[in-house]
């Protein structure tokens, strides 16, 4: 089974997002971000989503 080219892993999302490994394992823990379902051992997220919520987190910074 292959990974699509549009899911990264935890932590290319965590270099997109600049913060660490860990904030990716609370963030998807807390269900603010979804990891998709792989038969491999490590977590993946989808690309786009992880650039919605980048986006998102931004816009809420900008509004407080």
């Amino acid at each position: 089974m292959e990974i699509s080219k549009n899911t990264i892993t935890a932590e290319e999302a965590a270099k997109i997002l600049n913060c660490s490994r860990g904030t990716i394992d609370r963030m998807q823990i807390l269900g603010r971000i979804k990891a998709v379902p792989t038969i491999f051992p490590r977590w993946y997220f989808n690309k786009k989503e992880i650039l919605d919520f980048k986006k998102n987190m931004n816009s809420k910074k900008i509004l407080k």
